[in-house]
């Protein structure tokens, strides 16, 4: 890879770590509730009557994070997908049903 390649990619990436810090803190619910989800393999599926939210693969980990909530207890009025990844259909419509917006 090129040595500028990796500068853009590196740039971009704190970019969105920044971004996630500002709108989402982990374990706590903010004033913004808005779960940002970002990058490759990002994902919001139910498992075991939960709601699944994956978080794209780390460019230097290859880890994701994730996080699972009874729908009655999540803490986020509106999630946002940036990046390429699936959601469900039976999560869409959970989430609809509990007025959570997806973006």
């Amino acid at each position: 890879m090129h040595i500028m390649t990796s500068w853009k990619v590196l740039k971009a990436w704190v970019i969105m770590k920044v971004i996630t810090c500002i709108m989402t803190l982990k374990g706590k619910k903010n004033h913004y509730n808005v779960k940002l989800l970002r990058g490759y393999g990002t994902s919001i599926a139910l498992k075991n009557r939960k709601i699944c939210l994956k978080d794209g693969k780390d460019i230097f980990t290859g880890k994701q994070e994730v996080e699972e909530w009874f729908i009655t207890q999540i803490p986020y009025e509106r999630i946002v997908i940036v990046g390429k990844g699936y959601v469900s259909t039976d999560a869409i419509q959970l989430l609809i049903d509990h007025i959570i917006t997806l973006t």
